[in-house]
């Protein structure tokens, strides 16, 4: 460790210590290197994690960017509190959810009375064609049929 900004002090008490410069990240902050090792943030790809901070798990993007690309020698590992978008996105994920539960139900609900009413309909058209080829039309019949289907009900009987 050379460097720090006082944030990162609160991620790793031992930072504040004199002790810290020049030690490996690794041995500086063991519970940082624990949840984002330094060998898996090598492809310089920000990382997920979480970590608990004063009794409170907060999530952090993490990436590391070498210092010099030529040399290889030393990095920067970059902690980004990124906790209120993560809520954020949990929020909507379980909004999501309930609207896509909602669209199920009013899909199922609404999927009844149009079947009835689609049936009723097939039992006009076959009454209106047997009416035809009599050569006489049951208006009663016809009518008892179209107001099943033209009912607010929409033929469901209360």
């Amino acid at each position: 460790m050379l460097d720090h900004n006082a944030e990162a002090e609160a991620l790793c008490e031992r930072l504040g210590a004199a002790g810290a410069v020049g030690e490996r990240y690794e041995r500086a902050c063991p519970a940082l290197a624990a949840v984002a090792p330094l060998s898996a943030l090598e492809d310089g790809r920000p990382r997920e994690v979480t970590v608990r901070v004063a009794d409170e798990r907060r999530h952090y993007s993490v990436q590391r960017t070498p210092l010099s690309p030529r040399s290889g020698v030393g990095s920067t590992v970059v902690f980004t509190d990124v906790t209120d978008l993560v809520t954020y996105r949990r929020e909507l994920e379980r909004q999501n959810e309930q609207l896509d539960q909602f669209a199920q139900t009013v899909t199922h609900d609404l999927r009844n009375p149009l079947n009835v009413a689609q049936g009723y309909l097939e039992l006009l058209a076959d009454d209106v064609a047997a009416a035809e080829a009599r050569g006489a039309a049951d208006s009663e019949t016809v009518r008892e049929r179209f107001r099943a289907v033209t009912t607010p009900t929409l033929g469901c009987r209360r």
